[in-house]
């Protein structure tokens, strides 16, 4: 008898907790993990810009690993619950990036097979579509 009681009590605790509202911190820290993984990712793929080495067949792990990052923000920010929380201009700056990340990972796969031309065609249109991001 006892032994059902304590689940019928731990089942009730369980649900309740379940269907408890979430709480405002819970979604702001949510919100501000997002925005700095997406700073964080942001910064390296900036770098590897900056000192030209995604041009380089050693990167092209790191390329892929950025472009799947920026996936899986942008992944994240299309979901409701923080949907919701994020103005207009961070939505679109996180779509641009999920969108671009597949550009970045065809880039990284061109640079892989050697294939620069077709990278450096992939980079500039990454390049294009950030610029009009800027504007």
């Amino acid at each position: 008898m006892k032994k059902k009681y304590i689940w019928v009590c731990l089942v009730i605790v369980v649900l309740l907790s379940a269907c408890a509202p979430k709480k405002t911190g819970d979604i702001e820290t949510k919100i501000f993990n997002l925005e700095s993984d997406f700073k964080e990712n942001y910064q390296l793929w900036v770098d590897m810009k900056a000192d030209g080495s995604i041009q380089y067949n050693e990167y092209v792990t790191d390329l892929k690993s950025v472009a799947t990052k920026f996936n899986t923000i942008g992944d994240k920010a299309k979901l409701s619950s923080y949907k919701k929380m994020l103005s207009e201009e961070d939505q679109t700056i996180y779509e641009t990036y999920r969108l671009l990340s597949k550009d970045i990972k065809n880039m990284a796969t061109a640079i892989h097979k050697k294939n620069y031309e077709e990278a450096d065609k992939i980079y500039q249109g990454i390049l294009d579509t950030e610029e009009q991001l800027k504007e």
